[in-house]
């Protein structure tokens, strides 16, 4: 009886090391960056001249001058670039509630896609995220210039990446 189990565990035993060897996926490892793919890999900043932020007053979603005359020169290159895309990226701290920042966030970027629409920029070129105080910029102390958290960030990357 022995001689029989013993034969079952080195069969057992070759069976899991030919399984091993032909299927090394069959093995995990808790390596970082191995397991899960980075789910923001598309909209991290890539380098390109036209990625930028803009910054807004407290409480509007006003547009200032400046920052329109570089929104006209990105829906020019994104109008002679259809392979090209936009992700509008919204932040607020305003300070009022989570709700509020997240309604400013959303006004902001309706505002910059419909300056880029107006430009004639295609739809299917721009993609709105908006984030409320969701993501601060100096998260140790979010009140020492609550300017930076009140922006707009444009990613410019290729669609088929």
């Amino acid at each position: 009886m022995n001689q029989i189990i013993c034969k079952t565990n080195w069969a057992l035993v070759f069976f899991l090391a030919i399984l091993t060897f032909l299927f090394p996926v069959l093995q995990t490892y808790a390596q970082e960056g191995f397991i899960f793919d980075d789910p923001y890999k598309r909209i991290q900043s890539q380098d390109n001249a036209y990625n930028r932020s803009i910054y807004f007053q407290k409480g509007s979603d006003k547009i200032s001058k400046s920052d329109q005359l570089y929104l006209q020169d990105l829906a020019k290159y994104l109008t002679m670039n259809p392979d090209f895309e936009v992700y509008i990226l919204a932040h607020a701290f305003e300070g009022k509630s989570d709700q509020n920042d997240f309604l400013v966030s959303e006004k902001r970027s309706l505002e910059v896609e419909r300056f880029l629409k107006i430009h004639f920029v295609n739809e299917s070129q721009i993609q709105r995220l908006f984030y409320g105080n969701s993501k601060i910029k100096h998260k140790e102390s979010p009140r020492t210039n609550d300017s930076f958290h009140r922006r707009v960030e444009l990613v410019v990357g290729n669609k088929n990446l």
